[in-house]
Formats: C-alpha cells, sequence, structure tokens
C-alpha cells in the first residue's frame, strides 16, 4: 500500500497504472512539472480536494495498484512468438524489445539488456522496461498476417 505522503512522480514511475485513476480524478500528474516535488496529498490539495476526497483517491489508487498486482503477465500468442522469432533471426540481435510507441507499444531488436528492463518471455529471449511491463499485465499478444494485436482480459475493479 501506499500512502498520500508519497511523491507523485515515485509513484507514477513505480505504478504507471495509478496514472488512469489520478486523471480521473482532475489530477493530470504525469504531465505536470510539480508532481516531482508534492506529494499525493499536496497535489491533491493544490486541486481543491478535501481530507475525505483524499483519502477516497488512495483508496482507488491502492485498488488500482493491488489489481495489477494480480493480473497475469503479458502473454504471448504462437502466431506472436513464431513472428518474433523471424524478426529476431533476420536481425541476428540477441533480444526482442518491447517499447512504447504512439499510444501503444511495437517492437524492436537489440544486442543490450538496459539497467531498467526485465525478461517477460525466454524464447525467444523479449525484454520491456520495468515501467511498461506494469502497463502489459493482462495482455495477450497475437499476431495476423500484417501486425501485433493486444487484448486485455476484462478488468474488474
Amino acid at each position: 500500500m501506499v500512502s498520500k505522503k508519497i511523491n507523485l512522480m515515485e509513484l507514477i514511475d513505480k505504478h504507471p497504472e495509478t496514472g488512469y485513476v489520478l486523471s480521473s480524478e482532475g489530477l493530470g500528474c504525469a504531465g505536470c512539472h510539480a508532481s516531482a516535488n508534492e506529494t499525493v496529498e499536496e497535489g491533491a490539495k493544490a486541486h481543491g480536494k478535501t481530507n475525505e476526497e483524499i483519502k477516497d483517491l488512495m483508496n482507488k489508487i491502492n485498488q488500482r495498484i493491488k489489481l495489477f498486482n494480480t493480473l497475469e503477465k503479458i502473454q504471448f500468442s504462437e502466431k506472436a512468438i513464431s513472428e518474433l522469432k523471424e524478426r529476431l533471426n533476420k536481425s541476428k540481435m540477441k533480444y526482442v524489445r518491447i517499447f512504447p510507441s504512439y499510444g501503444g507499444f511495437d517492437f524492436d531488436t537489440t544486442m543490450k539488456i538496459l539497467e531498467k528492463d526485465i525478461m517477460v518471455n525466454k524464447e525467444p529471449k523479449i525484454i520491456v522496461n520495468k515501467k511498461l511491463e506494469r502497463f502489459l499485465r493482462g495482455i495477450t499478444i497475437d499476431f495476423n498476417e500484417n501486425d501485433f494485436i493486444a487484448k486485455r482480459k476484462e478488468i474488474k475493479e
């Protein structure tokens, strides 16, 4: 559980899924320069939230974190795995990297793992930044003849 005293930027960095809760409550913290220096409580008060509203906000934030902690890790269909293996073999690289791209994500090949990367699949070796991995929980990646398709199981909050 996180408290209202957590720094906004730290919250968003560790639990990017909470950005949805913050924005739905009128706090556009992810894009605000003040998030580097404010706690959730300070940011909420700056937006006119009462102590009771802040308590409710923290409940929603912690519920969202708990939900994402229980979601399955990203899954890949056989077609997606086949396509990624083919791309990896053609590139002569060692890893497939998932990266954010224009409101979604994409794949590239690389020779190295960055400090904040984690492995999400062993064959082929697929890596992703820890922060993006949280967004991808509960998602299955498939491939049709042209593109990758992400499908998330229904999230019940």
